[in-house]
């Protein structure tokens, strides 16, 4: 039981399971902004609406070459889009934006509507994406606000956990964790990826305004105070409460991770980077995370894995087997 055929049969299996439990993924609005549609519920996504432009606008904000006219234009659509939605809200004297969820998300039990730590980290992208394109400090602006979302606590509207670290520190600089799944009505589930998406947004804005730099770092200094209990020794979580990551999300913690060691040089970074990546090639994962936290996937993938290993089995037992009775026959 290997996830080294997982990325393969996720690729066969997904549409089927979307096909009969989502329908269809996503349909747009009309002005090429898509809905998302779950087997629960349907809404706009703000993490889904900035990755139809997302590699666009890393090209820009990484200068990997020119853009055309038509691609230009989809990044600035979108980014007219999310100040268009945006949601304004204040805290002791903090202005900001957030993009609502109006869905709810059963997964860790959240009522609509709730805000995401990923999601603001996405927009403050896109947003400077078309600032960079147009120098219109108008999205500029809207890229800050955005940001400051980040400095304001989850049970103020915004996507802030202060959490506990080992060294005191005064308030302005204690760690803060950027919750991918922000309300005040649950427990943090603390998700990796969507902490690191969330510190990216804030990276990129440090390098344009260094005012942002104090509270990308208090984000990283929670990611060291917390990476640890991300790792199961055998695997990374998905968050921690103990979700074992999918294969796809182990490599993408492997990749966000490395990011982050490039942005600040910390050890730590690199090591759980390559320890991350050396349990890609572990024996055995996907049963050791069905014994700790078996999922529906799971179980399907150990069905489909054994019937494969069985029928293999079968396959080596006819071909061996009678032909070793006919030679001892033929004795």
């Amino acid at each position: 039981m290997t996830t080294y055929l997982e990325d393969y049969q996720m690729a066969l299996l997904m549409p089927i399971r979307n096909l009969l439990f989502f329908g269809t993924p996503h349909r747009d609005t009309g002005d090429d902004i898509p809905i998302t549609r779950y087997v629960h519920a349907q809404g706009v996504n703000p993490v889904h609406v900035a990755q139809t432009v997302q590699q666009l606008v890393l090209k820009v904000l990484d200068r990997n070459g020119p853009l055309s006219a038509k691609e230009r234009e989809a990044i600035c659509r979108i980014a007219d889009y999310f100040i268009e939605h945006a949601e304004r809200r204040s805290f002791d004297g903090v202005e900001f934006y957030v993009w609502m969820y109006n869905f709810d998300w059963p997964t860790y039990g959240i009522p609509a509507p709730w805000v995401s730590g990923m999601a603001q980290g996405h927009v403050i992208e896109t947003l400077l994406a078309c600032y960079k394109l147009s120098r219109n400090e108008h999205y500029f602006q809207a890229a800050k606000l955005a940001a400051n979302a980040m400095a304001v606590p989850v049970e103020h509207g915004g996507v802030a956990v202060e959490i506990a670290s080992e060294h005191p520190a005064i308030p302005a600089n204690s760690p803060l964790w950027f919750e991918e799944y922000a309300s005040p009505v649950i427990s943090p589930p603390y998700v990796l990826n969507g902490h690191i998406f969330a510190l990216r947004g804030l990276w990129y804005l440090s390098q344009q305004d260094q005012h942002y730099q104090s509270l990308f770092e208090r984000g990283v200094y929670a990611l060291r105070v917390l990476l640890p209990q991300f790792d199961i020794g055998i695997w990374s979580t998905y968050d921690l409460k103990g979700t074992p990551a999918l294969r796809k999300y182990q490599k993408l913690h492997v990749k966000l991770l490395w990011d982050v060691y490039v942005w600040t040089n910390l050890p730590i970074f690199q090591q759980y980077a390559q320890k991350f990546r050396s349990q890609l090639y572990f024996p055995f994962t996907t049963f050791y995370k069905l014994v700790l936290k078996p999922t529906r996937f799971l179980v399907v993938l150990f069905l489909l894995n054994s019937s494969i290993a069985g029928g293999i089995l079968l396959v080596v037992y006819v071909l061996i087997f009678p032909l070793h009775g006919r030679r001892h026959n033929d004795a």
